[in-house]
């Protein structure tokens, strides 16, 4: 069932449909030799992080409360872990951040 689009939660739909086609293009980029020489267990952490962060924006999407700290410990860990293996680049912090505002602005009318 698909449900009906509300104009007063416009910007946060945006965030999320940029988040869902960022996330699309992160599947292609675990095939990267980039991705596989980083560490042995990397390309995991990377499947992993990325489903997290689809449920996450699924439950945005649908305005559930649990979806903001959820989506707030997957933009943590997504700033951390490249961070601690020295492959930290300030413009992924973009996107995580401006979702997490945008999100924390509706949480009140979230259910």
């Amino acid at each position: 069932m698909i449900l009906p689009m509300k104009n007063q939660f416009l910007p946060l739909r945006i965030v999320c449909c940029v988040g869902f086609l960022r996330a699309f293009a992160n599947i292609f980029f675990i095939y990267s030799p980039t991705i596989w020489q980083v560490n042995a267990w990397y390309p995991s952490y990377f499947v992993v992080g990325n489903t997290v962060a689809v449920i996450a924006l699924g439950g945005l999407w649908v305005l559930r409360r649990w979806a903001f700290p959820v989506y707030a410990v997957y933009a943590l860990f997504a700033q951390v872990v490249p961070l601690l293996l020295h492959r930290w680049d300030s413009s992924v912090l973009i996107l995580p951040l401006l979702t997490l505002m945008v999100a924390a602005f509706y949480y009140r009318k979230m259910k």
